[in-house]
């Protein structure tokens, strides 16, 4: 094994650079610690999402980065907004949802990923691009790359997202993977150029009743269409893609099932209730934090790790124990939301057939619409469902 030099020891080594390591190595580069970040791709990085954020999420954004909705826009972070949506149970509208004070944002993942990156080199964060971390050793805080480098540090954060390789060699996964794959879902998503398209609209959709335990979906960007459907893999077995093409020939795009499907793993209510072991600490999809109902996984993937970052900062600032400060915050700001999506999500989704299962969704919506919406965007809270 390479042995370490000076030149290889670290305050912090963060594995991944997406939002989350982005987001960690920018907070703790900023505070003065000396940082690495290794990726195993290389940026811009084509990033498979349906990419809306919310208004909690923008709000987040803004105030990490110090930008601003009209800085990201003028850069093309952002490139489009919509404040209207429509919700659907297979081609019946359930609800049209109006709010001029709450848009959603719409982000191409690749723009945005590179965006977050380049942030914490501004700040003086090391990269590694191109290199797997292919071994983590918590006892010795230690990384091993593929590139030959042994990068020693404090603390290890993980940020490699659902497949996480720190989660599986550090918090031994598979002496848990029943209970992993139990709430993991899967994705899948087609990039349609908006102008092949015809009377396409110009707001986000949202399709329930194509598939169980989960939604579809049809979200505009400025000059394309981003088409997907999701669900929990131990309710719908192997039938999500299939699925999938049923839902683009209902939506008469039918020839886009000739076009390249891709899919990918989305945690789904899966989140660790402990994501420390000694000196490591997990964010983001590699510790599980994606909304349960929705899939929203951007702003849990920033809040996570801007608590462990300041967790990190606080022990050396006042000596606290970083790990017990980052449980206690995850356990004030980030387990309510996720435990109250995941109960609700029980409620509307668990044994109903496709009628009752439409009945209830249309009690729901309309007794609640309002509260629903104003959750989804934090102007209100999960933690009632708790």
């Amino acid at each position: 094994m390479p042995q370490p030099n000076e030149n290889d020891t670290y305050d912090v080594v963060i594995v991944g650079g997406g939002p989350a390591g982005s987001t960690s190595g920018y907070i703790l580069s900023k505070a003065g610690l000396k940082v690495i970040i290794v990726d195993k791709a290389r940026f811009p990085r084509q990033k498979l999402c349906a990419g809306l954020l919310t208004q909690k999420t923008m709000r987040l954004i803004c105030s990490l980065f110090n930008e601003t909705v009209c800085s990201l826009l003028e850069k093309g972070i952002i490139d489009f907004e919509s404040d209207y949506f429509e919700v659907f149970f297979r081609n019946r509208r359930m609800a049209k949802v109006h709010h001029k004070s709450l848009p959603f944002y719409c982000v191409n993942r690749s723009l945005y990923d590179n965006f977050s990156l380049q942030k914490a080199k501004g700040e003086g964060a090391e990269v590694i691009e191109g290199e797997t971390a292919i071994s983590t050793d918590y006892r010795k805080n230690e990384v091993v790359t593929s590139g030959g480098k042994t990068l020693r540090s404090k603390y290890i954060i993980g940020a490699d997202g659902v497949y996480s390789r720190v989660r599986k060699e550090v918090f031994f996964e598979s002496q848990n993977s029943d209970l992993w794959q139990r709430d993991l879902a899967t994705a899948f998503e087609l990039v349609v150029e908006r102008k092949n398209v015809r009377n396409a609209d110009y707001f986000p959709k949202i399709f329930y009743g194509y598939v169980k335990w989960g939604y579809a979906w049809l979200f505009p960007n400025k000059d394309r269409l981003k088409i997907g459907l999701g669900g929990l893999n131990v309710k719908n077995r192997k039938t999500l893609l299939s699925s999938f093409r049923a839902f683009l020939s209902a939506l008469g795009l039918s020839y886009c099932a000739e076009k390249r499907i891709q899919g990918h793993a989305v945690p789904y209510g899966n989140f660790l209730e402990n994501p420390v072991r000694e000196s490591t600490l997990l964010v983001g999809d590699a510790a599980g934090f994606a909304d349960p109902l929705l899939g929203e996984g951007i702003y849990y993937a920033h809040k996570s790790a801007q608590l462990a970052s300041f967790a990190i900062i606080q022990e050396k600032v006042e000596g606290k124990n970083p790990g017990i400060t980052y449980r206690k915050e995850l356990g004030e700001h980030i387990y309510p939301q996720l435990i109250g999506a995941k109960n609700l999500r029980g409620i509307l989704f668990s044994k109903f057939n496709s009628c009752s299962q439409y009945i209830a969704l249309q009690v729901a919506l309309g007794l609640f619409n309002e509260r629903i919406v104003r959750i989804f965007q934090n102007e209100g809270s999960y933690s009632m469902f708790k």
